[in-house]
């Protein structure tokens, strides 16, 4: 794996911005995937599609590597963390990325792990207060 392609992918991370969207594919390959909790989908339209609606719903968009490492000859593992506004409100997820790289040094799959029912559903109104309590409940004291 070239560590070249692993820090092109890191810093285009850091700095995505709504108008860096449409220069995915210098980064990505046409048939890439990309998953998180809410979505699965192949192909580099659906992959900017995701990020288009996650800038028109958050605001002050920033993600940060905390760190990157290689995982085989294809392979990164990325711990990163995005903060933001969402309704006004700031928003933080920590996440994990599984990354594989193709021939060419550009990203085909891009696995997002994070707690989206700590991190996102326990923070709507009612199924959060529903959610914050089983929790409390199921925790061992």
């Amino acid at each position: 794996m070239n560590e070249q392609a692993l820090q092109r992918y890191v810093e285009f991370y850091e700095q995505m911005s709504p108008e860096s969207i449409a220069r995915f594919g210098e980064v990505m390959t046409e048939d890439a995937r990309f998953a998180d909790p809410f979505n699965d989908v192949t192909g580099l339209d659906k992959v900017q599609a995701i990020f288009d609606h996650m800038f028109e719903n958050l605001t002050e968009v920033e993600f940060t590597v905390r760190y990157a490492a290689c995982a085989g000859h294809d392979g990164a593992l990325l711990s990163w963390q995005l903060t933001s506004l969402m309704g006004g409100k700031p928003w933080i997820v920590s996440g994990m990325s599984e990354i594989r790289f193709s021939a060419d040094g550009r990203v085909s799959q891009h696995i997002d792990h994070w707690d989206a029912g700590q991190q996102f559903y326990e923070r709507l109104p009612i199924v959060g207060s529903l959610l914050r309590a089983i929790r409390k409940r199921l925790k061992v004291s």
